[in-house]
């Protein structure tokens, strides 16, 4: 029979590895990722487009707190 402790390592630990991968892909900028079958096409262009608006608004408020 399996520990409470051991199962719930095993559990976080799976949750843990699959958030990081998760990351790790996104941030990669791939066009095409394929894994077991599953494949999926990405909108790089828009994805980068979204980054930098991001980008942008984050130094116009650092730059409006640094005025004050």
């Amino acid at each position: 029979m399996l520990s409470e402790i051991f199962l719930t390592f095993s559990v976080t630990s799976f949750i843990g590895c699959f958030l990081t991968l998760s990351r790790q892909i996104y941030k990669s900028k791939c066009r095409n990722f394929s894994f077991c079958g599953i494949t999926v096409e990405r909108d790089i262009k828009a994805e980068e487009h979204i980054d930098q608006l991001e980008l942008e608004k984050i130094k116009s408020e650092t730059k409006s707190v640094d005025n004050v």
